[in-house]
């Protein structure tokens, strides 16, 4: 179990620091924490770092999401970060990490 808003790499106690994961999987979580009326955007971005944290390279990323475009999901996750490499509709987004 993890706080997806507080930066688990550097929680020692968290049992997640030493796991990665092949495949992550939001079905909603992304939208709550984008809707926080207290800094979405640093809570976004913490998210977006925990998930890149939590998978191994290669891992797949899926998120269902019903506010956010798949244009503004792509500027937001493949900033360096994460690379799509599939969109399923216009409500999910499966991402993969890119190898650099």
């Amino acid at each position: 179990m993890c706080d997806i808003l507080e930066d688990i790499s550097s929680q020692k106690e968290n049992v997640l620091n030493e796991r990665r994961y092949d495949i992550c999987l939001d079905k909603g979580t992304y939208d709550a924490v984008s809707l926080d009326p207290s800094d979405a955007k640093t809570k976004r971005e913490m998210y977006r770092r925990n998930v890149k944290y939590l998978l191994r390279p290669g891992g797949l990323f899926i998120l269902t999401s019903c506010n956010w475009t798949e244009k503004e999901l792509k500027e937001f996750f493949c900033e360096g970060l994460l690379v799509l490499i599939c969109h399923v509709t216009d409500i999910i987004v499966r991402y993969k990490i890119a190898l650099y």
